[in-house]
């Protein structure tokens, strides 16, 4: 994959400064994970349990669950992290069932990993809000429009069916916007003084510039031309 790695050790609802995670994956293909026709789901499961290292729940009965204080058969992950996804947090995920608030960091981490799974690509940038905004003012001292601006690809809602998350914001613009982002970056990279801000166009200029062959790629496979989530940890 093009682009700095993804920091697969920070899952969401965890701390640890601020981040910008990129993925190329078309908007209907991301909505689509939460109501995934049933002769579908499968391979969706078969995703998330990798992904996450989940294994199928063994089946257990009530009477079992009460003679144990502590269920032998209930996962280390979910004993350490209450907020760890489960098999269960995947099937109403799939199935477009309601979540609880006690299981909101769970669907998530749930969600981003499966478009992470699903995406042509992804990038993960070291970028809070002061950089992003300060970028931002350069670039538009540089003529860059205020449409292809990074707080672009923060603020533009995806309109995902999840409940709000306190240090998390999940933004997405088409794929042409990406396009556009790319060649502006390209252009005005250089003309930063700042090391910092320079780094974070010219890093962003760098992986949109491969939307055009991913986008190749996806009608090589019929899927939808990629677009663009950003999942934006402050």
């Amino acid at each position: 994959m093009s682009g700095t790695p993804r920091d697969t050790e920070r899952p969401v609802g965890s701390r640890r400064g601020a981040e910008l995670r990129l993925y190329a994956l078309g908007i209907d293909e991301a909505r689509e994970l939460f109501a995934v026709p049933e002769g579908r789901r499968d391979r969706f499961r078969d995703l998330a349990r990798g992904e996450l290292g989940l294994t199928p729940q063994k089946d257990r009965s009530r009477l079992w669950a009460a003679l144990f204080r502590h269920d032998p058969h209930s996962s280390p992950a979910r004993s350490i992290d209450p907020d760890a996804p489960t098999m269960d947090d995947v099937e109403a995920l799939l199935t477009g069932r309601h979540a609880g608030v006690d299981r909101n960091v769970a669907r998530w981490r749930v969600t981003e990993t499966l478009i992470s799974a699903r995406a042509h690509d992804r990038l993960c940038l070291q970028a809070g809000p002061e950089l992003v905004d300060a970028a931002d003012f350069s670039l538009t001292i540089l003529g860059a429009p205020a449409a292809l601006s990074i707080r672009t690809l923060i603020d533009t809602p995806a309109m995902l069916p999840l409940l709000p998350l306190s240090g998390v914001r999940l933004g997405y613009v088409r794929g042409s916007v990406a396009e556009a982002m790319a060649q502006t970056y390209a252009t005005h990279a250089p003309q930063l003084k700042e090391p910092d801000r320079r780094a974070l166009v010219s890093d962003l200029a760098d992986w949109l510039g491969h939307y055009p062959e991913w986008a190749a790629r996806a009608a090589q496979q019929g899927r939808p031309a990629p677009d663009l989530l950003t999942f934006a940890f402050s």
